[in-house]
């Protein structure tokens, strides 16, 4: 059985319960209208007067043991405002909140009559904490809390939830302006507030509860897939390390997710029910295994002949990102290209991953023979044209999770060619986070040199985007094998000559770089 049959039997079984254990997010939203009793109309971003105000009118936040309520600052220092004294008037809110409720709820998997019933406000100043507990069902069908961060300035604060043996830290912002942030987690999660350190934090507490009758919906537990998968990534190095790349061995996975997502949906924090719980499983054993783990969007497409079905439809509504042909049934008589490509990349905290296009091979794709029987999200046909054939154009989008040994990452981007791993470097570079001759960036600038003759060539404004990124590192060994290795062998264009002229005037490398580079040029 390969990797991508043995990963596939043993995502299937995550797909009961679905979802995870917690939800974050933030959505753009016209702000409510809330009047609090005492206090009068709020304003957003929260003024420091109204979050004086607001303290002065609030009472202690207490924390339940046992059968008591407790008020105790060593444990729980928080402000908080009862339900009945606060007021919302006409507005979008009501939305806003069904959205977020929506989005919550199939991100934990929880199917089906979700409302969220109003708590409290809690106001947070410096020094407000929680230590780790874990919330007591207050309601009929509560299975979890959300909590719904205003715009109020403010620095701390991190939110950490526990479960299953995993952890996630997950920062709930006060700003922009234009924006609230929120958090979810099932109910026996222990979860803690980590301290404000600076400003005021404003929150809406809310009861999730689900209707309709049924067992209360609990925190889903995939520690026994998680250790499965991880002892096949364990296998699956291994048969690396001992066989090298093969024609049937990945050396990536690509795992297409099950629902369709918007671009502002495209995170790992957007993902829903079943594609939620594989995320969480392939995280967890990813980290054990010593894998990286990325989102990224995966697009197949294809071109061939075709002819038209008979009696086929046609229409004249013309498909988002197709040229102006007609769109019309028909039958594929052969495929002349297809093409299986990654892009728009995500890390694990949705940070946005400087990737160029990837292409991925049949083999690695986990189910194999993903979307073989779906609809195309895109198709357009073109009818026969004087000596040309009937042809056709199809494509199918989806969300995929890519799944990679980490110390051969930097390997496979470079092999893809300078269009995916230069982007990378780029970003590295610009993140500063090791300095600009970090051995991250210098290995990597190494890989893209040295990978460069095994890929079709790329253009001049590929090269002359190189040198630049090389001109900036600085170091002269590469900036000399990128001048003998790369650009002396070829024929050079305009491009290639100002990318040559800007790093002679940069003077960086020394004066055999610099012979070097004069020699590229044309004579004058």
């Amino acid at each position: 059985m390969s990797i991508s049959e043995q990963l596939t039997d043993i995502l299937q079984s995550v797909v009961h319960p679905p979802g995870d254990f917690y939800a974050a997010g933030v959505q753009v939203t016209p702000l409510p209208a809330l009047e609090v009793e005492g206090v009068g109309p709020l304003s957003f971003p929260l003024p420091p007067e109204q979050a004086r105000r607001l303290i002065e009118v609030a009472e202690r936040a207490p924390y339940g043991r046992g059968p008591d309520t407790l008020v105790d600052p060593a444990v729980r220092r928080a402000w908080q405002i009862a339900p009945d004294r606060l007021r919302f008037g006409a507005g979008p809110w009501s939305e806003t909140l069904s959205a977020i409720v929506d989005r919550v709820s199939a991100r934990m998997g929880v199917a089906g009559g979700v409302s969220a019933e109003l708590y409290k406000l809690m106001i947070y100043d410096p020094g407000s904490f929680f230590v780790p507990h874990r919330d007591t069902e207050k309601a009929p069908g509560m299975f979890g809390t959300l909590v719904v961060v205003l715009p109020s300035p403010h620095e701390g604060g991190a939110l950490e939830v526990r479960h299953a043996g995993r952890q996630v830290t997950l920062d709930l912002p006060g700003a922009p302006p234009w924006q609230v942030s929120y958090a979810a987690f099932f109910a026996d999660c222990l979860h803690a507030l980590n301290p404000i350190t600076e400003g005021v934090r404003l929150a809406l507490i809310y009861k999730l509860v689900r209707g309709g009758g049924g067992p209360t919906p609990t925190p889903p537990d995939h520690r026994e897939a998680t250790a499965r998968v991880a002892q096949v990534l364990d296998h699956w190095l291994g048969l690396l390390d001992r066989e090298g790349p093969a024609e049937l061995l990945p050396e990536k996975l690509v795992c297409v997710l099950e629902h369709r997502y918007t671009p502002a949906e495209h995170a790992f924090a957007g993902l829903k029910g079943a594609d939620a719980a594989t995320a969480s499983v392939l995280r967890a054993a990813a980290t054990a295994a010593g894998f990286r783990l990325d989102l990224a969007l995966m697009s197949i497409e294809e071109r061939g002949s075709a002819r038209p079905a008979d009696g086929g439809p046609r229409h004249n509504s013309l498909l988002p990102g197709w040229r102006n042909e007609s769109d019309r049934a028909f039958e594929v008589l052969g495929i002349t290209d297809r093409s299986l490509t990654l892009t728009d990349w995500r890390d694990p905290e949705d940070a946005v991953v400087g990737l160029g296009p990837m292409p991925v091979e049949a083999h690695e794709l986990c189910p194999q023979g993903a979307l073989d029987d779906a609809p195309p999200d895109e198709k357009a046909y073109q009818e026969a044209n004087g000596n040309e054939g009937a042809t056709f154009e199809r494509a199918w989008r989806r969300a995929a999770l890519v799944l990679w040994p980490a110390y051969r990452f930097l390997d496979l981007i470079s092999v893809a060619g300078p269009q995916t791993a230069l982007p990378y470097l780029e970003a590295l570079m610009a993140r500063g986070a090791e300095g600009a001759t970090g051995p991250e960036v210098l290995g990597l600038a190494e890989r893209v040199l040295l990978f460069w003759p095994e890929q079709p060539v790329p253009g001049p404004a590929w090269r002359a985007r190189t040198l630049r990124a090389l001109v900036r590192l600085g170091d002269a060994r590469l900036l000399e094998q990128m001048i003998t290795q790369v650009l002396a062998p070829r024929k050079l264009q305009r491009e290639d000559f100002d990318a040559v002229t800007d790093a002679l005037r940069a003077g960086v490398g020394g004066a055999r770089v610099r012979v070097l580079l004069a020699s590229l040029l044309p004579p004058s």
